[in-house]
């Protein structure tokens, strides 16, 4: 585990379990292994928006930061996931018509 104090950053090294609340952007890994059962077994697809939503998460950086969402094809969408992109592409109609 690496932690900073007063006196800088200092590392102590130790075998063993670390529990899920303490791994690091935990939530990243819960959403890369959720796409891949979407992927693999059928399971709904969840958008970045939608997890983070859901999860109420703000560590999705490394996965949503610069992913645009783009869906594989054959994938069912979650509840919230289809939601919330119907939300979107609604509210971007509605502006591209404000602006004509």
């Amino acid at each position: 585990m690496i932690t900073a104090g007063q006196g800088g950053i200092g590392g102590t090294a130790g075998a063993g379990m670390v529990s899920g609340s303490q791994i690091p952007w935990r939530e990243s890994y819960d959403l890369f292994y959720g796409r891949l059962e979407s992927l693999l077994y059928n399971k709904p697809w969840v958008t970045c928006d939608a997890f983070r939503k859901d999860t109420k998460s703000v560590y999705t950086e490394s996965l949503c930061m610069l992913a645009d969402d783009n869906i594989p094809d054959g994938v069912k969408l979650s509840e919230l996931s289809a939601k919330m992109l119907a939300d979107r592409k609604a509210a971007e109609e509605q502006s591209i018509t404000q602006r004509y």
